[in-house]
């Protein structure tokens, strides 16, 4: 890792965690990133890459290579040796995003412009791999879809994981975000004519993967709830945003993620404004010789 009084030029840049907090993240080091360096997203959600790329990198010619990453698995922070280790074990894949003609890159052009895949190829550990733009958004959807449909699901209804499954109101409820999820989906310019995708959102698959990913986390409480009742930020832009958005550029009609997206914004504004409406107070002993002064009964 870099010290903070590091002003070096970055050759090979990682960002990772959650979605919203990508730009915070490249903010600070932005000025040392130019058109030889490559920068990798690996973060929740979709549509990351897009927005930090519309904030900082506007100018073509001094554009780094930017890719798409994604972690089939967790990292933990290792304290004593200032560095992340495996939870589990799983597998990397990191992909290019296609040009704004909606054209697929492949590995070639990236080889062309970047080291990074050798130094990535060098991590064995990783167990990580370069991949079409198809393939790699058929490895991310899994984890989008759950915290697109479920997580917004246990916010609205007030409910944990298992009681989604118990509660055939908020079933349904889901089924329909994962329906008009999968219509965006499928829609997508930069996936038309893949099969990979095609036979994922029309088969069985993330239904079934949604109630495996369930009953896996059915102990467990939503993150989305737990952020949105404690104010702190949320990557729904990310999430139901990102489909709203889409959707609406293509022009379809998918309102049960827009009134999900617009429900989330609204919970956490409130739940802000609930904190900030706090007077803090602070409990402390009053000296014996002003004691006078906050007397309440007359001494006697």
């Amino acid at each position: 890792m870099a010290s903070a009084e590091d002003e070096s030029p970055i050759e090979n840049l990682i960002i990772t965690g959650k979605g919203h907090r990508a730009t915070k993240a490249l903010e600070s080091v932005k000025h040392r990133v130019d058109k030889d360096s490559t920068i990798c997203f690996m973060n929740d959600g979709l549509g990351v890459l897009e927005d930090v790329r519309s904030k900082f990198f506007n100018d073509t010619t001094q554009r780094p290579t930017l890719l798409y990453g994604h972690m089939s698995h967790r990292l933990g922070l290792n304290k004593e040796h200032d560095a992340v280790k495996e939870i589990c074990s799983g597998q990397v894949m990191l992909s290019m995003p296609a040009n704004r003609h909606g054209k697929r890159h492949g590995l070639q052009q990236l080889t062309e412009n970047s080291h990074f895949l050798e130094s990535f190829a060098k991590a064995d550990g990783l167990r990580g791999a370069f991949s079409p733009l198809d393939a790699w958004l058929r490895f991310k959807l899994p984890s989008v879809i759950f915290e697109s449909t479920a997580e917004p699901i246990c916010l609205l209804f007030d409910i944990s994981y298992e009681g989604i499954i118990q509660n055939p109101a908020a079933m349904q409820m889901m089924h329909k975000l994962l329906d008009e999820i999968l219509l965006v989906v499928e829609a997508l310019p930069e996936v038309q004519g893949s099969v990979i995708i095609r036979d994922f959102v029309r088969g069985p698959g993330p239904k079934r993967l949604l109630y495996n990913m369930l009953n896996e986390k059915r102990k467990q409480d939503s993150e989305l709830r737990w952020r949105v009742e404690n104010g702190l930020p949320t990557d729904i832009n990310f999430l139901n945003g990102y489909f709203v958005s889409r959707a609406k550029k293509l022009g379809l009609d998918i309102r049960s993620n827009m009134m999900m997206w617009n429900m989330v914004k609204s919970k956490h504004s409130i739940a802000i404004e609930k904190q900030n409406s706090y007077i803090p107070m602070e409990e402390t002993s009053v000296p014996s010789d002003l004691g006078f002064k906050f007397r309440t009964r007359p001494r006697k």
